[in-house]
């Protein structure tokens, strides 16, 4: 086998497949992602435009946060009072219901039991 004839083989299907390969990524580029690049392009005007009239649309929101902060913070102090209230209410509910059952038991203590009823039908 001849020596130059293999090496220039091989050479030829080096620039075949670099040629080809060219032709591919220079199709991508003009083909498929040229237009993407435009119209890329095209929306950069929109997108710029938009990130301007930004600071109009998000200023009524900016000057509205602090308030809206004073307001929460309003209301986790009003409800950290209003579960220091039911805490006092449960305890004086629980104080309370144990005071009636007390008062209950010594009345059931003075009623005769059903059995003893003078008119047992």
């Amino acid at each position: 086998m001849d020596m130059k004839k293999f090496a220039d083989f091989w050479r030829g299907m080096f620039y075949l497949f670099s040629t080809v390969t060219m032709g591919i990524v220079l199709y991508l580029m003009v083909v498929v992602w040229q237009p993407l690049w435009t119209a890329g392009f095209a929306d950069f005007g929109n997108i710029s435009q938009a990130i301007g009239h930004l600071d109009e649309t998000t200023k009524p929101a900016s000057d509205m946060a602090p308030r809206m902060l004073e307001q929460m913070t309003l209301m986790n102090q009003n409800m950290q009072l209003m579960n220091q209230n039911v805490a006092q209410m449960r305890f004086i509910m629980g104080y309370q219901m144990g005071s009636i059952n007390h008062q209950m038991d010594q009345m059931n203590d003075k009623f005769s039991p059903f059995g003893m009823m003078p008119f047992n039908w």
